[in-house]
């Protein structure tokens, strides 16, 4: 029986969607409302100012949040009305011509009468349930990862959810899809991703599950790509094939067709990024005959069974694994479920004696599996351990990958779940919009957790969750990346060739990659606000989590 070919790139091959992109961007370019509630921020010099107490002279943490006891309430109350009427504003001036369907006659009507007064009625039945809730706000209640809302971010998601926006959309969401790009603009500056070469993105997810499923499966395609790019260039030209040389992770450069299997999956990110560049910008290879010829090898298409069929039966190479320490998540797990992988191949490290990674128990597996050539996709490191709130030591990682591995020509990728310690970076910095800002090392964090906050710039992925130190509603999760290229790996779509330094407009395609198929422009609007308002600096969430972290160390000594 004749299979049909299965179309899974999105057609946008229309003006309408580029032409919109070229708008909107050009709005992104201009855009400064960050910097400039930056510029007005008051810097505080003292200690005291930056932990707070009874001798502090800046008092902006007292209005980041309604308080434990509604101490803000008018001010909350204040500009959510604000935000209504703005948007009620908006309605009643799109096309003010248009006659009104709905007329005070009707209002006096019975039908209207008791559709109103069930919804009263059913409120208040609502509201009376919902004080049976988990109280977060309270400084009492320390059960959960959870905790107050900035007030912020609580107005920047109500406002924008009365517009409704899809940020999976361009066209259904062209400013709330702005704000995501400029918030996570903020949070890859944060991590230490502020080169232009390659660019780093980003962009929010439901939560930190599946930002660290997403980071998986760009990191497992990107592990078995060059075996579908070799295959489509022998297809394409034999003889450029013969001479296509490679950049090997020692630093040698090598004939694509000398390479083995287990070589082409010990390629370095972003060598693997820039093949397809490379093919299109030296040999002036057509990227649309490439990506013809690509799809029909690429895993993404065949899926994993045809695609070990095909190029890993009887080559020696065994099963790709995933390494992570015992405090993982257990969203981790779940995404080699679903990737196929297999949770049984998701390798667990022991412990040290602190809670964290036993980097000579990660060594050991490492050289075993090089031993038995089992390709490794990616190491995990956490940052803020769900139980103990540890973190793990990336920079023995990353030596040990520089070190090591990367002279021996073997490579992986290196993925951080920042879920919960993410926004502790904001600690380090006191300015994200200068590349030259140099970390600047607070009382409350220790040298040993500050030297891999440090390192995370070397990671390939980040998971940070705003709805967590970020203090903002959920759904609110995201991922980063340090070279903006690896998203295409997981896209539906033909963008294989995708430069580092990307366009403006290019930042605003979000609903390409990823996992979800619907995204609220509210909760995009509600980090965005927070941030503009509470920079992710020392000057701003540094002011809040610094008092956490000088609390924690109060209770413990």
């Amino acid at each position: 029986m004749k299979k049909l070919p299965i179309d899974l790139t999105p057609d946008y091959s229309g003006k309408g969607l580029s032409n919109l992109k070229k708008s909107i961007g050009n709005l992104l370019g201009y855009r400064s409302i960050p910097e400039l509630a930056s510029k007005k921020r008051i810097v505080s010099q003292t200690l005291q100012d930056l932990l707070g107490g009874e001798n502090e002279t800046d008092r902006e943490v007292a209005a980041w949040f309604i308080g434990p006891r509604g101490e803000n309430v008018d001010l909350f109350s204040e500009l959510i009305l604000l935000a209504v009427n703005d948007h009620v504003f908006w309605r009643r001036n799109f096309h003010p011509s248009d006659p009104s369907p709905i007329t005070e006659t009707m209002k006096q009507e019975p039908g209207y009468v008791l559709a109103v007064d069930t919804i009263k009625t059913e409120l208040y039945r609502m509201l009376a349930e919902l004080k049976k809730s988990a109280p977060f706000f309270s400084m009492r209640y320390q059960g959960h990862m959870n905790w107050d809302q900035t007030l912020p971010g609580m107005v920047g998601y109500v406002a924008a959810m009365l517009y409704n926006q899809n940020n999976v959309a361009l066209e259904a969401s062209p400013i709330t899809t702005l704000f995501e790009v400029e918030a996570m603009r903020d949070l890859c500056r944060m991590f230490g991703y502020r080169g232009t070469t390659p660019q780093s993105w980003g962009h929010l997810t439901c939560g930190g599950s599946t930002a660290n499923i997403e980071s998986i499966w760009a990191a497992r395609n990107l592990k078995f790509y060059p075996l579908s790019f070799k295959e489509a260039l022998n297809d394409l030209d034999p003889k450029l094939a013969d001479k296509f040389k490679v950049n090997l992770p020692s630093g040698k450069s090598k004939k694509i067709d000398k390479l083995d299997t287990w070589d082409l999956l010990n390629l370095s990110v972003d060598e693997v990024l820039n093949l397809s560049n490379r093919l299109v910008d030296k040999h002036g290879v057509d990227p649309v005959a490439f990506n013809d010829a690509l799809s029909p090898y690429s895993l993404q298409n065949m899926g994993f069974l045809d695609f070990a069929q095909k190029f890993l039966v009887g080559t020696g190479v065994g099963d790709p694994v995933v390494i992570v320490p015992a405090s993982k998540h257990y969203s981790l797990p779940k995404g080699a479920a679903i990737l196929g992988l297999g949770a049984n191949n998701m390798h667990t490290l022991p412990l040290d004696v602190y809670g964290r990674m036993d980097v000579a128990e990660l060594e050991e597996a490492i050289d075993e599996y090089i031993a038995s050539k089992h390709p490794i996709i990616s190491v995990v490191s956490i940052f803020g351990t769900t139980e103990e709130g540890n973190v793990d030591p990336l920079a023995d990682v990353v030596k040990l990958r520089d070190k090591k591995y990367r002279p021996a020509n073997v490579d992986f990728a290196l993925h951080a779940d920042c879920a919960w310690g993410g926004y502790f970076a904001s600690l380090l910095w006191d300015n994200l919009d200068d590349p030259e800002d140099k970390p600047l090392p607070p009382l409350p964090l220790s040298d040993y957790v500050i030297e891999q906050y440090q390192h995370l710039k070397h990671t390939d992925t980040i998971t940070v969750d705003p709805h967590k130190t970020g203090y903002l509603p959920y759904p609110a999760g995201g991922l980063c990346y340090r070279n903006m290229a690896m998203r295409s790996l997981i896209a539906f779509e033909a963008p294989y060739i995708n430069s580092g330094g990307a366009t403006t407009e290019e930042e605003l395609v979000l609903g390409t990659y990823g996992i979800e198929g619907s995204k609220p422009g509210a909760a995009a609007a509600g980090v965005y606000l927070s941030h503009a308002a509470i920079r992710p600096t020392r000057q701003g969430y540094g002011k809040i989590l610094g008092r956490t972290l000088y609390n924690c160390k109060v209770f413990h000594w």
